[in-house]
């Protein structure tokens, strides 16, 4: 920076009592220019109480009327510090065009999280937006289902629960939660399109939803629909016996497979997340523990080794997967817990479920996906596949 200074210096004004400098541009191509007065900053650690800052650059304790001290500057600064850096406010903070107090916090809890209980006893005013539950009291007094739309905007343009996918308005399928508490939990964090161009669950602590408030993109359930399935090497007869197995003995008391999609992709020979080479290797292993055909061994005489090269080839193909996961890959997940506990290897056997149930939870498994339903970005045999992974991951779980 001094180097530039001595060969651009840049332009500046002197008065008798000071100079004013212009600042150098920052490296961003958008937005509007922020121009910083200290002249309201205060310094040390005494208390202080008023209205110092502009609208979405309002700290908590300054909308809640509460004593501040210079923390509230630290607040403020971070705000500034994103709009350099993301070319957009942090904060939408109004309510039909117009600034609103409600609306802003509401905002700070979706990012942040509610706050602690010894914070909202710091001022009267938070009666005004808490209940004695510490929820946001106005707005569950206001929400109604078909205003998702409206609220939800402080998330994410592409939340299930808004009414909008991409581009495309689904208000109309409106909430069928009758708990304002569940609905204001699905506006605060649910279905939205993550990496991949899968769906995934934000929370309502995750900032990922603002992040990406900027960047719509159309709805696009799986990322290659109609990919063909690539072979897994695995005698045809051999696969046949072993499904045949599978179908009759293993997922009938442990539910995780949708049966009539798997086969038809399967016969299609398309990888399209219902069938693919994860899931039909971990099948194949579990299905090979019932079976005492010795081509199904790595061992042909020990059969304790039955289904092993299956699952070997599954464990590898999951620590690719798991990079961009699927349904069928919480799936596989799964099916290897079940195989590792079936060979007595009971800690690795709960650390596959721990995968599995994360990735669950990581792609809205357990999210009412009636929205996304009723708009017609997700089939009915989409929705069936979720449910049965899910309660399966549960079943085993438990």
């Amino acid at each position: 920076m001094e180097e530039d200074e001595l060969k651009r210096p840049i332009a500046r004004k002197v008065l008798s009592d000071r100079s004013i400098y212009h600042s150098r541009p920052m490296p961003v191509c958008s937005g509007l220019p922020v121009v910083s007065d200290l002249g309201e900053a205060r310094f040390g650690k005494e208390k202080h109480y008023g209205d110092i800052m502009p609208g979405i650059y309002r700290a908590p304790e300054v909308i809640l009327e509460m004593e501040w001290d210079y923390k509230v500057d630290i607040w403020s600064i971070g705000n500034m510090i994103w709009d350099l850096a993301e070319s957009h406010h942090l904060f939408f903070a109004k309510e039909n065009g117009t600034l609103s107090d409600e609306q802003h916090l509401a905002e700070m809890v979706s990012l942040m999280g509610p706050p602690p209980p010894e914070f909202l006893m710091r001022s009267k005013r938070c009666e005004r937006f808490w209940d004695a539950e510490e929820f946001l009291e106005s707005q569950l007094a206001k929400y109604q289902p078909q205003e998702s739309d409206k609220i939800s905007k402080t998330t994410h343009q592409l939340q299930s629960q808004d009414g909008k996918v991409g581009n495309k308005d689904i208000s109309g399928a409106q909430s069928e939660s009758l708990d304002p508490i569940d609905d204001i939990t699905d506006v605060l964090g649910g279905l939205s399109i993550g990496e991949g161009d899968q769906l995934r669950y934000f929370g309502s602590r995750s900032n990922l939803s603002f992040m990406e408030r900027q960047g719509a993109k159309p709805f696009t359930f799986r990322q290659n629909p109609n990919r063909p399935l690539q072979p897994i090497g695995v005698d045809p007869e051999i696969r046949e016996e072993l499904l045949d197995i599978y179908w009759n003995w293993q997922n009938p008391w442990q539910y995780l497979v949708y049966q009539k999609v798997f086969l038809r992709s399967l016969e299609a020979q398309l990888d399209d997340g219902y069938c693919t080479p994860l899931l039909l290797h971990s099948m194949l292993a579990l299905a090979a523990r019932y079976s005492d055909n010795p081509k199904v061994r790595t061992v042909p005489n020990d059969s304790s080794t039955a289904g092993d090269g299956f699952s070997q080839k599954a464990q590898a193909l999951l620590f690719e997967e798991i990079k961009a996961p699927r349904v069928s890959t919480i799936v596989a997940a799964a099916h290897l817990s079940l195989f590792e506990m079936a060979k007595d290897n009971e800690p690795s056997g709960w650390i596959y479920l721990g995968i599995a149930i994360r990735m669950a939870y990581n792609l809205g498994l357990h999210i009412n996906p009636h929205l996304w339903v009723s708009s017609g970005s997700m089939t009915p045999d989409e929705v069936e596949l979720r449910s049965i992974a899910w309660w399966g991951c549960y079943m085993i779980e438990k």
